[in-house]
């Protein structure tokens, strides 16, 4: 490739980013968001009576999950889908940035609601503080239909569909890399047919305008 060839490459490329910038600035206040919005009914005053906002804070995820993704897609994605980076490597990685801290608070959390029991102090919400509940938590495998989404440290869904997210990536990039028109419309695709299932089988649609 000519110097002028790789010049007009270089050019047509993004500048590459690095992390502490402002995407993680936002996605860190998307993840306070989402805290926030697990205890909007808990608030002295419902969340969702001061303003309509604190009702959808659902969208926050999505947010979240697609910040995150096109943050790593554009520091990983061309060495991921190249084969210049090994998946192993960078699927360890990611689990080691997500686990070690969300096993820590898990395991606090349940320790001071043992410690509480034993001590003849019951939560105010029993419910939200089911055992059974505990293990899909710990494992973040609840977003996949593991029974385990309801209570406890219930934030921990967005970092179980994160995981999922970070497992697939390395096939993601691959695809757009090679054809990305192709993969777009796929994907767009599967988003409709997951519509589709979610209107037939459980009569909710899985898309539905904001009010």
């Amino acid at each position: 490739m000519s110097d002028r060839a790789s010049a007009e490459s270089a050019t047509r490329r993004p500048a590459r980013i690095a992390r502490g910038g402002w995407l993680d600035v936002l996605r860190f206040a998307a993840g306070a968001l989402i805290i926030l919005y697990h205890f909007r009914e808990a608030a002295p005053l419902p969340l969702g009576q001061i303003h309509p906002v604190f009702d959808r804070g659902f969208l926050l995820t999505n947010f979240f999950i697609i910040d995150s993704g096109y943050v790593l897609a554009r520091i990983y994605g061309e060495r991921l889908a190249s084969g210049g980076m090994d998946v192993g490597a960078y699927a360890r990685q990611r689990l080691l940035r997500v686990f070690p801290a969300h096993l820590v608070v898990i395991a606090g959390l349940a320790a001071l609601v043992a410690a509480a029991a034993l001590a003849g102090v019951q939560p105010s919400n029993p419910q939200w503080f089911d055992w059974a509940q505990l293990p899909a938590q710990a494992l973040l495998v609840q977003a996949y239909g593991v029974p385990g989404g309801v209570g406890w440290n219930a934030p921990t869904w967005t970092l179980s569909a994160l995981i999922g997210c970070y497992l697939l990536l390395p096939w993601i990039c691959r695809a757009l890399w090679a054809r990305p028109w192709a993969t777009t419309l796929a994907a767009v695709g599967l988003l409709l047919a997951a519509d589709f299932a979610s209107r037939f089988w459980l009569g909710d649609p899985g898309l539905r305008p904001l009010k």
